[in-house]
């Protein structure tokens, strides 16, 4: 999923187990069970350089677009969920957005950060299909250079979305400010909480 991968053995580990869940359920008479998801991923920002750009990132190179690909790219994926059962998953949706800066400081000096963004917006849904916005950023939110940032959640559901495709796919619409002056890595932390029933 985005922001890093969701591995598609975690999501086939609760899939898998759903015929067990679904008839420990029936017999107790449980509410839906919750699981929740966690991935992580990271992508790398080349830096401008302190002295009129980085020789090894020519200008043409460094157009405002490739922090929004960098993340894309980062963010963008699908998991396999076809053949297992998805009758039984009542809810899918994305709980939790984390961008952070992994080596903000250089010595005692912060010189990283995630500034060289303006805003970002992601988007999960089945593939080929309407693209259903999950999280985004606030107005001004990178203005303060912050090293972190969870990514406000809409709280959209997912299920329909995942019942109806063999995979759902990420999607980021990044809006980014100037460049950094230093090569910057970013570790995107996301979860995906399932409720399954009967």
């Amino acid at each position: 999923l985005v922001c890093g991968r969701v591995a598609a053995g975690d999501l086939m580990r609760v899939l898998l187990a759903l015929p067990c869940l679904v008839v420990i359920g029936a017999l107790t008479g449980c509410p839906p069970i919750e699981t929740k998801i966690p991935s992580s991923s990271t992508f790398e920002v080349p830096g401008q350089g302190i002295l009129n750009g980085n020789p090894l990132v020519p200008e043409a190179a460094f157009p405002a677009d490739v922090v929004g690909e960098a993340l894309a790219q980062a963010v963008q994926q699908s998991f396999d969920t076809s053949g297992y059962d998805k009758g039984a998953v009542k809810s899918l949706k994305l709980t939790a957005l984390t961008l952070t800066v992994t080596e903000p400081n250089q010595g005692s000096v912060q010189v990283r950060d995630l500034g060289f963004l303006r805003s970002l917006a992601v988007s999960l849904g089945a593939a080929g299909g309407e693209p259903i916005l999950v999280a985004e950023s606030a107005d001004g939110a990178f203005d303060d250079n912050p090293v972190e940032y969870d990514v406000p959640l809409t709280d959209a559901e997912l299920a329909e979305a995942f019942k109806s495709s063999d995979a759902l796919e990420m999607s980021a619409d990044v809006v980014p400010d100037a460049p950094p002056q230093f090569s910057t890595e970013v570790r995107i932390d996301s979860e995906l909480t399932v409720q399954i029933g009967l």
